[in-house]
């Protein structure tokens, strides 16, 4: 992790300072999750600025949202008194049930929900211990309001804010998680460390959370319309051939019925046997096709901003994690109006797409170069253009690209977004898809079923 935080105390050391009851197993959770979980080293790290007690706070924070049933201790450390407060509260509000319903005994929901839940917190802290700085008479005058020095209205609202924060943030990652373990077969399960990549990525970038929720959605009419389709298994081209004892469980009928006619048909069936002359199905499967990589390039220029770029990207994505399933490579690109505006995607850091983007024109020339190159290096790619331009190319540029990619047996699929005008895109496409300036689910479900 590169997070540099202060070394962190064992797990018994850890548990002594807290006020959650429980045993040293909480604790030790905890810092497994800190060791994983960059978010949740960056909160602690900036609570330990406000507050020397902050790291056993939010290892509280993680063990009432992780345990069955939380309870208080009934002799916590006294220096942890503005922990038991925080605690106490949280533990009495609706809010707290309805997040330990989507956290308990979950160790990913329960540190990604408390990385959210520290941010009011730390504020609330923060607040009040500059107040106290400022005018030191303040703290007398609070010493009614409990260790905090917080109306019990005040604290109960910014508690209240904080878990549901943490539910938001922990039913977010869940998703992203579920989204991209989602197989035909169900949900395959997704190494912690990447989890936690995932829940970063959400708490840092508000856009990758709206791709990942387009995603979500995106891959679930994917399955549903395939699973409406009525679907065959592949031809398989049967004959007949002659056959011994290794094939004697494709046998025809006929040759088995000698065995019913007495004696003497066992006597043929057995000499036909030996001979290997016994007649039987020949089963042979037909030859599954190979393919090259996917090569994706979308359009980043300035007018995709807003909902056409989400839905794009989320559409680009999809088409990444169907690619691994099929065991096949994965490239992409950004493209903008020139060749300076090539950005290579790493298909393996979703932030990569997210991320970027262009503020200029459309230009088709560079994207399709690209894309020459590739099916040079690989052949049988299928090459995925995500546009909502309208562009002219040079009939060279054209003429390249097809001859390209009819030398190396490679399809080019078209996504053009708000626009009705398909002709460019038609003379270097093998299939164009023209979707509406507001593009849904849907729509992009039944594209990847289709390609």
């Amino acid at each position: 992790m590169d997070t540099e935080t202060r070394p962190l105390p064992d797990a018994k050391t850890l548990f002594g300072r807290m006020c959650i009851d429980g045993t040293r197993f909480q604790a030790q959770k905890f810092v497994s999750a800190v060791e994983n979980y960059e978010g949740l080293g960056e909160a602690i790290n900036q609570g330990e600025e406000i507050t020397p007690n902050y790291l056993p706070l939010l290892s509280d924070v993680f063990s009432s949202f992780f345990q069955n049933k939380a309870q208080l201790k009934q002799n916590p450390p006294r220096e942890t008194e503005e922990n038991r407060e925080i605690m106490e509260t949280a533990l009495g509000l609706k809010e707290y049930e309805e997040l330990h319903s989507v956290s308990r005994l979950d160790f990913f929901a329960s540190a990604a929900a408390t990385r959210a839940f520290s941010d009011q917190i730390q504020k609330l802290i923060k607040e009040k211990k500059e107040e106290k700085e400022k005018d030191p008479q303040s703290g007398k005058a609070n010493e009614n309001k409990g260790p905090l020095g917080v109306d019990p209205d005040t604290l109960r609202w910014a508690i209240r804010r904080s878990l549901k924060k943490g539910l938001e943030e922990a039913q977010d990652a869940k998703e992203a998680v579920e989204t991209f373990g989602r197989e035909e077969g169900g949900i395959k399960r997704i190494p912690i460390t990447e989890q936690f990549r995932l829940a970063d990525l959400l708490g840092k970038n508000p856009k990758i959370k709206e791709i990942v929720k387009m995603l979500g959605r995106m891959r679930l009419e994917t399955l549903s319309i395939k699973r409406s389709r009525i679907t065959h298994s592949a031809t398989i081209r049967r004959g007949v051939e002659t056959v011994g004892i290794e094939g004697i469980d494709r046998v025809l009928p006929d040759e088995l019925a000698a065995l019913a006619i007495g004696e003497e048909g066992e006597k043929l069936f057995l000499k036909k046997l030996l001979d290997e002359d016994l007649l039987a199905y020949s089963y042979k499967n037909p030859v599954v096709e190979t393919h090259g990589p996917i090569l994706i390039a979308v359009d980043g220029s300035g007018s995709m901003a807003g909902h056409k770029e989400i839905w794009a990207k989320a559409l680009a994505i999809a088409t990444v994690l169907q690619a691994k399933k099929d065991k096949r490579k994965a490239y992409g690109i950004i493209f903008g109006a020139s060749e300076k505006e090539i950005f290579d995607v790493d298909v393996d850091r979703l932030e990569d797409l997210a991320t970027a983007s262009f503020h200029m024109g459309t230009n088709f020339g560079p994207p399709l170069r690209w894309a020459e190159d590739k099916f040079n290096e690989q052949p049988r790619a299928d090459l995925f253009f995500i546009t909502d331009g309208i562009c002219n190319i040079e009939e060279t540029e054209k003429a390249d690209f097809i001859r390209a990619k009819t030398r190396s047996g490679a399809k080019c699929y078209s996504v053009l977004i708000g626009s009705e005008a398909t002709e460019t895109v038609k003379q270097f496409s093998d299939k164009v898809f023209s979707i509406l300036t507001t593009p849904t689910a849907r729509e992009g479900g039944q594209i990847l079923s289709e390609i």
